[in-house]
């Protein structure tokens, strides 16, 4: 049977270092979302700070491959918390996409010696 629930699909750059914080417990890490707009004239920008919960397998990748600052789209389970009068928006997932960041491929290395003609 189905779970009801809201997805939710985050793109961003990690503010930190993915971490444990215990054992067996998910990887978390956050991702800030900026949003502007013209207020009186003037641009503001409000960030809205998403939680990341990594579960899994995607999680022991997450701890290995990401560092502070990667791109990463991140879709998940959306929860949400309160805390001292606050809402805070947590995505629980087992997975996430690196995004490239544009920077070359390191070169393909050619060996002849495959037996194959061509």
């Amino acid at each position: 049977m189905a779970k009801n629930g809201v997805t939710s699909m985050i793109f961003g750059k990690l503010a930190g270092e993915p971490e444990r914080k215990f054992d067996n417990g998910p990887v978390e890490f956050s991702i800030p979302v900026h949003k502007s707009k013209k207020v009186d004239g003037e641009w503001k920008t409000d960030t809205a700070w998403y939680g990341m919960k990594m579960w899994g397998k995607g999680g022991e990748r997450a701890l290995e491959e990401l560092h502070k600052g990667d791109m990463v789209i991140v879709s998940g389970r959306q929860e949400c918390r309160e805390w001292k009068e606050k809402i805070y928006m947590e995505i629980h997932s087992s997975d996430y996409s690196l995004v490239p960041t544009g920077e070359p491929a390191p070169a393909p290395v050619e060996d002849d010696d495959d037996g194959l003609d061509f």
